[in-house]
């Protein structure tokens, strides 16, 4: 299976909403495999293991701060205190954005989501993610002749000086997208899991105290928490080959929708896979993808992980639900994303 620029038509709906379509077509979900081996090389360096770990500090900070506040109230929305301010706050300090334009961007990722959704959208959708697209655009636009001018260590100064064997830069409508996309996908997808994370473990007690009882079982532990229930089902691909499945033919050029919850939930990969367990080993789940296409930021959004779930449950041991689980509903946006509306805990 490989990335596709056809894929990428299902967001077109006309005129009204080629803004959106323009930057969704430099995204390098939707790029042609020779456009997407080049960009990702690129900019990998960026998010290899061995650079996001300079982020910790950074990470380890938030949470804290975060934290603080949480426990000054004594009761707290997992969701609005917790998982969503940590991913984008992070984003904010490794792009060396300024915190004060973070309400401006979250309204723009609102709208552009809205629009990003498979299916009939509205006038009023497309007129957001209109205006969506052309405040990112704006935005980022001139914070990559900044970093032109005046190089900081930051990703985006990384981004802009990122060169590829024949020595030519990313333009700035790529540069743009690779934004756009590290703070949707960077964002939305962290903050869904951390929330997911939390609600896993607030249901499977055994784990929470198993955790609780010993932190670095995370380090092998947080696949086996992403497998179990994450916010991304589903993936778009295209088939490299004709292949079989379940008895159906799907030819070369056909684009697919693969059902990666299902995968992840095999039972002949995963012994007894609707239990959660954090002793399960290394487990090598679909959430983020695989070979030249795995998730690009996948390291930061484990990193975060590994550091945001422990640091929770270890501040509150006595964490718990102030509703009924069967009161915890998750939303979708659109076919491909799941989220929690809220997650309200006291301890």
């Amino acid at each position: 299976m490989t990335s596709d620029g056809r894929t990428v038509m299902a967001y077109d709906s006309g005129e009204g909403g080629k803004r959106f379509l323009n930057i969704m077509k430099r995204v390098l979900l939707f790029l042609e495999p020779t456009d997407h081996a080049r960009v990702r090389k690129m900019v990998s360096k960026t998010f290899m293991r061995r650079n996001v770990e300079e982020f910790r500090p950074f990470v380890a900070e938030t949470i804290d701060y975060l934290l603080d506040n949480m426990e000054r109230e004594g009761c707290a929305d997992i969701v609005s205190d917790y998982a969503n301010p940590l991913p984008i706050t992070m984003i904010f300090r490794i792009f060396g954005m300024p915190l004060e334009d973070l309400p401006l961007i979250e309204r723009w990722m609102k709208d552009f989501a809205r629009r990003g959704e498979l299916g009939k959208i509205s006038p009023e959708v497309e007129h957001g993610g209109e205006e969506a697209a052309k405040g990112f655009s704006d935005y980022f636009r001139k914070q990559i002749a900044d970093r032109r001018a005046r190089p900081r260590d930051d990703v985006i100064s990384t981004f802009v000086q990122a060169r590829d064997d024949d020595g030519n830069h990313l333009t700035d409508d790529e540069l743009i997208a690779m934004c756009v996309l590290i703070f949707m996908a960077g964002h939305e997808s962290t903050s869904n899991m951390i929330a997911f994370n939390t609600f896993s473990l607030l249901r499977n007690p055994d784990q929470l105290r198993l955790l609780q009882g010993n932190p670095g079982i995370i380090e092998d532990g947080i696949d086996e928490l992403i497998r179990y229930d994450a916010s991304v089902h589903v993936a778009q691909r295209v088939g490299l080959k004709d292949v079989v499945v379940a008895g159906r033919e799907i030819p070369a050029g056909e684009p697919c929708l693969i059902m990666q919850g299902a995968a992840n939930h095999d039972p002949e990969q995963y012994d007894r896979p609707d239990r959660l367990d954090l002793t399960r080993g290394k487990v090598q789940h679909l959430v983020f993808g695989l070979g030249s296409h795995s998730c690009l930021g996948n390291q930061l959004a484990k990193l975060e992980l590994r550091l945001a779930i422990p640091a929770l449950v270890q501040r509150f041991p006595g964490i718990y639900l102030t509703v009924p689980q069967s009161d915890v509903r998750s939303c979708n946006t659109g076919l491909l994303l799941r989220h929690l509306k809220d997650l309200p805990v006291s301890w």
